[in-house]
């Protein structure tokens, strides 16, 4: 069967050998080929995306180099242990490439989120400054008049970010930053699902109020409300408990 490429679009020009990456990791990220699996031939492959099998080599070598296939001789293509061996860069390339995760690596990420943010804004309430609380105040003012659901994305981000900002780690924006694409269609499926923000605003200004008031614990408590409540509507959208 041949399965069609996806095109590139807009001001990206994705070359072939770029949409053959882009197709192989999508397949891996809605785990059709999992780890320690073998992945088709390189003829065949060639044969199933319609391309040259020139092209689909020089696919295969740039993916082993990332590290996400194993390319043994006469063992053929593997996929690797990328959840063991990966890094940051390497899971957001997987995060990137499906709307439609494998299960586990969707509920890590939503675990892993409210762990991490957390502490992101028990901290943003002893260290934040006069600065971050303007942002703050600045963005769910923003927030409030927003009137469609990307609007509402980028601010909700972009309070987060600010939170994680606040805390005056200089990792932790970093790493709110590097997975921006993902959080973002997080957000974007919690907003498609949820018409009525008002509830969202209300307990973003109470995280606000509890990082004004340096309130750790408090501001700690309303930050896992949030994403505890975010993740019952993704897990439901995804049919999971």
């Amino acid at each position: 069967m041949i399965v069609v490429l996806p095109q590139s679009n807009g001001s990206v020009n994705l070359s072939k050998k770029d949409l053959v990456m882009k197709q192989i990791i999508k397949s891996i990220a809605e785990g059709r080929y999992k780890i320690g699996e073998k992945l088709p031939p390189e003829r065949a492959l060639a044969e199933q995306y319609g391309i040259s099998r020139i092209i689909v080599h020089s696919a295969i070598v740039e993916l082993h180099a990332k590290g996400l296939l194993i390319i043994a001789p006469r063992k053929g293509i593997t996929v690797a242990d990328y959840k063991r061996h990966g890094n940051i860069d390497l899971l957001e390339i997987i995060l990137t490439a499906s709307e439609d995760q494998d299960n586990d690596l969707l509920i890590s990420l939503l675990d892993t989120r409210l762990l991490l943010e957390k502490e992101f804004a028990a901290l943003a309430s002893v260290n934040r400054n006069e600065q971050n609380i303007k942002n703050l105040q600045s963005i769910i003012k923003k927030e409030e008049k927003a009137l469609d659901i990307e609007a509402r994305v980028e601010y909700d981000f972009a309070l987060h970010h600010e939170i994680a900002h606040a805390s005056a780690n200089t990792i932790y924006p970093l790493l709110i930053k590097s997975m921006e694409h993902t959080y973002k269609r997080l957000i974007r499926e919690f907003y498609t699902e949820v018409a009525d923000t008002s509830a969202v605003v209300s307990k973003h200004k109470a995280l606000l109020e509890a990082v004004i008031g340096k309130n750790p614990s408090v501001a700690s408590n309303v930050m896992s409300e949030l994403l505890e409540e975010g993740a019952s509507y993704i897990k439901s959208r995804h049919g999971l408990k």
